[in-house]
């Protein structure tokens, strides 16, 4: 039976993960990856029909909301002009 058994490392982020880290710890150590296989399980029927979990740019703390409010667009504030100078001069025939 040793032969058919696969480990997985899943990093943490202190920051982000720390209530994964408390909820992992919190389970009895012969009973982790029975709870992680039953959540991912779980998770899976989950979806719905053709449905893939799409992993968001970067990492969301579970205390936050999944979908992001609206970010105002900076305002312009007219940028640099260019500089003025004998080489942006353009002869003008008559």
């Amino acid at each position: 039976m040793a032969d058919n058994i696969t480990f997985y490392k899943l990093p943490l982020d202190n920051d982000h993960d720390k209530d994964i880290q408390e909820w992992l710890d919190s389970i009895a150590r012969n009973k982790k990856a029975e709870v992680v296989r039953y959540a991912l399980r779980y998770y899976k029927s989950q979806l719905k029909e053709g449905e893939t979990f799409i992993l968001p740019s970067s990492t969301v703390s579970s205390k936050s909301t999944m979908a992001a409010p609206p970010q105002e667009e900076p305002k312009k504030t007219g940028g640099k002009k260019p500089k003025i100078g004998l080489r942006n001069i353009k002869q003008v025939v008559e």
